[in-house]
Formats: C-alpha cells, structure tokens, sequence
C-alpha cells in the first residue's frame, strides 16, 4: 500500500512538473534557481504552485532575523525568496533596504557602508526593475535610497555625494543637456556603428597596427589627439583626412558612452531628455537626477506606492538641484564642486504651480512660499535681478507687506537665511555674494565688489560660529570662492586668470573708511 501511495506521489509530481514547464513556456514565467540551495531548488521546483507558501515561510523567517539585527542572514532568505519569485516587488525593496539602511549602518567607516549603499541601489534597478519593469515601488524605493542615504547635509552624505560623482564622472563628460543630445545622435547598436561615414576605414587602419577598433574593453575611445595616433600606430594622419577621422572617433566614442550608460546605468537616453525637460535641466553626473530619473511621475496621484506619498522627496530633489545641482569639475586637478544650478528655477516655480493645484494644503504652500523667499536672495546675488524682481512680486502676494520694498526685501533675507540654518542654502547665498563680486570687480566698481565680499565673508563667519562644530559646517571658506569662481567661468582659463587680475586691482584699492565723528580719512582695506 505503501509503495502504491508513492507511486501516486511521484506521478503526480512528474505531471505538476510537466504543467509547470509548459506553463514557464506560455507566460515566459522565471524560475531562479542559482541562489537556491540544492534542497530548496528541488522543492521549489517540484511544489510549483506552492512556492507562494515557501515564499512566505522564508519572508517570515527573513523579517524575523532583520528584527534580531541579524541582517546579512535576512538578505539572504530574502534573497531566496527571489530566486522562487523573483516578479514579487516588495520583496526587491525589502532586499535594497536592508543592504543600504541596515547592513550599510552596520559599518563606522563610511567607505564601507558606500558600497553597502550603492550595492542595494543597483541590486533594485539591476535585478528588481529587470522582473519588474518599471514598477513603481522598486523606482521609488531607489529615489528615497538615494534620498535619505545621499542627500542629506551631515559630514557621511557629503562623502557619499563625492562617492557618487566619481562615479557617474566614468559616464558622463559635462552632465548637461547638450551631452544627453549627443548621446540620442549616437548610434544605438554596433550594427548601425559600423554604416557610420569611415568607421570601416579606420578599422582596417586600426587592424594593422594590431588593434581591435571594437574591442571597447582593451581600447576605449577617448576624444583626444593622442588617441588617433595610437590607431594610427603613432603617426598623425593627412591634414586633409583629419576631419573625416575626426568624425569617425566622435561617432565611435558617443556610441561607446551611450552603451556603456544604457548597459551599467539601465538609463533609456530618451527618457533622461524628456526629464531633463520637464524637471531639469540637470547635471547627470549628480545623485539629484538619477534619484528623479527613478522615482518622478506624469502625475502627483502616481507618487503614492502603499501607504506612502513620495511627492514631498522629489520637491525636495528639485529644489536641491536648484541650490547645488552643478557640478564643476576640473580636470587638470581632478577634483570637483556643487554649486547652484540657477536655471533650474523656471522648472521648479512650475512644479510648484501644478502641486499646488493637485494638493493645495497649508504644508505645500508653506513649502512654496519659503522657496520663493530663499530663491529671491540668491537669484539676486548671482546677477539674475530681473528673476529676483518677478519672484519678489510673487513673495508680496503671501507676505501680508503690501509695503516692504525689494531693496527692504534683499537685505532682510539674507540674515533669514542665515537664521533657518541650512547647510546648503547657505552656501548658495554666500557663493551667489562672491559671484556679484566679481562681477562688480570687473565693472571696476571696487568698492561695492569689496563689500559684497565681505557682505559673504561676515555670513560665513556668522554661519560658522553657529555650526562650525556640527556636522552641518561649511567647508573652506577658500572653496567656497573658487568654486564661485568656476561657476561664472567654468574652464575658461583666459577669463579665470582676467578674473584673478581684477581682483587683485580690487585688493590693492585705498577705501574710504568714516569715522564716528565723520571725518573722511584714507586708509588700507588691511589696516
């Protein structure tokens, strides 16, 4: 009797078998079994329907051990879960948010709990979004990851921020618009590459000086002079076959970035361009447009996932972009800085009219309302008067001052700003001083170019005796200047060292200093 009921067992094992695998063919179900062990894959496998219960018994277990503290034992269970379901999403989110909040926070160093975090956010947009495209709680969970973990103010966000433009810096040239274009020009796949005009030419060319042209891996393209020699087995071409060469490495070079982005990235360029118009614009080498990217909806109703309503992170995304969503990078020195991205207002004043449409509460308009007031400060401080103006008027509808004028306004906001104690809108205001200095210096105008340093130079001073202690403390006040400095100017060399000329006119100019008593004496600005 024994052996007749096992009879039965295994028959009907073999024909659940049977109905699953024509089942995995029809509907294209997925089956992971690599992160199983042997037991489990066989079970799994053999129970077919019954894998939602083994699913449920391992989530119980993966929770259990979370709540113990015993993390990498939970992702591991959880990874599990995704090898027998791996189109269920919450258990995705539950993966990342494990490695990049609780794992990573296991960790002192912040270079170790970097990768912790980076590994969650990929293992969500790697595998989670490869199940389950473009499913709403995997791509929110990646911009609230990158949200809480990367755009915060304290000294560990910081190094995550540098963390990640390094990062991005092996993708992406400038970040701006202008590149994502270039990039929609490229080709999009090797066949179409090689139709390009003389990219056949200098393959053979490539090939006889024992070069691989595709061999992306061994021979990355670069836009340089020496890369063209080194296809050419260290001669320079013909002068009159520049242009053409030139163009083929150009062609060569933006397919080779397009496919390395839409490979490790998974970024669609298309859609990089459609958010970049609509949120942006956007400097792609910052933390800011990969977390919009992921997590930004056509709609407000479609930031809801669950209980939660992500629509506060992604203002708060845009009006960071708007305070340090720039990224100056120097390559001779190798180094970077975030300064204000000041044409992202428009988009932002925007979004704002339409939020305040959808959800038209005390708290969104409060939020709008305190933007404008900071944004009318900086806007004026970084020469965009006619900005600052418009915003002003806006500000004057809400402020209950019909009679505060802007002059009023302009001197008042500052010290407001500097009260509310914020990291970054601080240091937006005092490098939007420098860069109005600046360009006073350049007018000539010494006097006011002075004082709008030393306008900067007493906010920072202010600033730091409040916070130079706490993890909100702002950095050098030398960096601040040339980071200033770049964002009027960027690589301009000619117009950095022009700069550098009427500054040091600026320096050396004699002030007129009044006294208490108001005798007009002459004396050093160093006295």
């Amino acid at each position: 009797m024994k052996k007749f009921f096992s009879l039965i067992f295994l028959f009907g094992l073999f024909f659940n078998q049977t109905y699953l695998e024509r089942k995995q063919n029809e509907q294209e179900m997925v089956i992971l079994n690599e992160d199983l062990p042997p037991t489990l894959a066989l079970t799994s496998i053999a129970l077919g329907p019954l894998k939602g219960v083994i699913s449920s018994g391992l989530l119980w277990r993966a929770m259990e051990k979370e709540d113990k503290k015993e993390y990498m034992e939970s992702y591991q269970l959880s990874r599990m879960i995704t090898a027998i379901q791996p189109r269920y999403p919450s258990i995705w989110t539950f993966q990342g948010f494990t490695l990049s909040f609780n794992v990573a926070a296991s960790y002192t160093r912040p270079e170790e709990r970097w990768q912790w975090i980076l590994r969650g956010i990929e293992l969500m947009r790697d595998d989670g979004l490869k199940y389950n495209p473009d499913n709403a709680e995997i791509r929110h969970e990646i911009m609230r990851t990158i949200s809480h973990k990367i755009q915060q103010s304290d000294q560990n966000s910081l190094f995550m921020k540098n963390e990640w433009t390094k990062l991005m810096l092996n993708y992406f040239d400038d970040g701006d618009y202008s590149e994502l274009q270039r990039l929609r020009k490229a080709a999009s796949s090797l066949a179409e590459l090689k139709t390009r005009p003389y990219l056949d030419q200098l393959a053979e060319v490539a090939k006889t000086n024992g070069i691989n042209l595709y061999d992306f891996k061994e021979n990355p393209p670069q836009l340089n002079i020496n890369y063209v020699g080194y296809l050419f087995g260290g001669k320079a071409p013909a002068e009159e076959q520049m242009p053409t060469v030139t163009s083929a490495v150009t062609n060569l070079y933006y397919y080779y970035k397009r496919n390395k982005i839409e490979q490790d990235l998974k970024f669609d360029i298309l859609r990089m361009i459609e958010i970049d118009e609509e949120l942006g614009p956007f400097d792609w080498r910052s933390h800011i447009a990969t977390a919009l990217y992921w997590g930004s909806e056509d709609i407000f109703q479609d930031y809801i996932t669950g209980n939660i309503n992500y629509t506060s992170m992604s203002v708060g995304l845009m009006i960071d972009n708007f305070y340090e969503g720039k990224i100056i990078y120097n390559q001779e020195n190798d180094s970077f800085i975030r300064t204000t991205n000041i044409q992202a207002l428009p988009t932002i004043h925007h979004y704002y009219d339409k939020l305040l449409i959808s959800k038209p509460d005390r708290k969104t308009r409060k939020s709008h309302d305190t933007f404008i007031t900071r944004a009318i400060g900086i806007c004026y401080n970084m020469n965009q008067a006619q900005a600052s103006r418009e915003l002003f008027s806006i500000y004057k509808s809400f402020s209950g001052q019909p009679d505060l004028t802007f002059e009023e306004f302009i001197l008042g906001s500052m010290l407001k700003t500097l009260k509310s104690s914020t990291f970054k809108e601080t240091r937006a205001l005092i490098e939007s001083l420098l860069v109005k200095s600046y360009k006073s210096a350049e007018a000539l105008n010494h006097e006011m170019s002075m004082g709008l340093r030393n306008r900067a130079m007493l906010m920072y001073r202010l600033y730091q005796k409040e916070y130079g202690n706490s993890s909100a403390k702002l950095p050098k006040f030398t960096d601040i200047e040339k980071s200033a400095k770049i964002s009027l100017y960027g690589k301009d060399t000619k117009k950095l060292d022009s700069l550098e000329t009427f500054l040091k006119a600026t320096t050396q100019q004699k002030v007129t200093k009044v006294s208490t008593d108001c005798a007009i004496i002459e004396v050093d600005k160093n006295d």
